[in-house]
């Protein structure tokens, strides 16, 4: 069984969407760095990113959520099933049926469990 333990949202202003989820929701900050911060409720991580990492790619302006993550059993039979049910893997990333990252992990990210 997969469980859902990270997602990543691309911001334009990394430091006040962090202030947001952590003044609403109570979230932690369990990393920082220049670009980045890693926000945590025990259980699943949320990472921002900014925006202007997507600079001259097809993906340039986009706010909103980059990634999911699950850390799954068995990173083969998730590709199976992925597959199976419509998914795709590409230069070693995964998507949904929709075209949607999915990175799939047999270990936790930071601040989860």
């Amino acid at each position: 069984m997969g469980k859902l333990r990270h997602i990543s949202i691309s911001v334009p202003d990394v430091e006040s969407a962090a202030l947001f989820y952590e003044n609403t929701f109570d979230l932690e900050c369990v990393k920082k760095t220049e670009r980045t911060i890693w926000l945590s409720d025990g259980t699943v991580n949320l990472t921002l990113t900014p925006t202007e990492n997507f600079k001259g790619t097809e993906k340039e302006g986009y706010v909103g959520i980059d990634h999911l993550g699950f850390v799954v059993d068995s990173k083969e039979d998730t590709g199976r099933k992925l597959a199976e049910n419509g998914g795709r893997a590409a230069n070693g990333k995964c998507y949904d049926n929709n075209g949607i990252m999915v990175n799939v992990n047999d270990k936790y990210w930071l601040g989860s469990k």
